[in-house]
């Protein structure tokens, strides 16, 4: 089945606040979407990777933000892209409006 939408989440060192972004994502995505996470910090973020929507591309550096974005995308694989900061929150339904 293709991928409707990919919700795209740079993210560095703010586990906290990557976590509840991808919570936020899930929760207004489809079953058609995915998430897909850019952690480009120093340490691998801990997020439950039990929804087969979430798909974490781990950095192997340090990457500028501008780049980390880019790899984000360069990942997705839904016919539209949305790209948030890990600081914005989604509101179920918002994605289907």
């Amino acid at each position: 089945m293709a991928v409707r939408i990919s919700i795209i989440l740079p993210t560095r060192n703010r586990p906290a606040m990557a976590a509840l972004a991808v919570k936020t994502a899930l929760d207004a995505a489809g079953r058609d979407d995915e998430v897909v996470v850019a952690d480009n910090g120093d340490s691998p973020l801990n997020l439950d990777s039990s929804d087969s929507r979430l798909r974490t591309v781990r950095a192997d550096r340090v990457y500028s933000m501008p780049d980390n974005w880019e790899r984000g995308v360069r990942a997705a694989r839904g016919q539209d892209l949305l790209v948030l900061s890990d600081k914005h929150r989604l509101v179920p339904g918002s994605l289907d409006r």
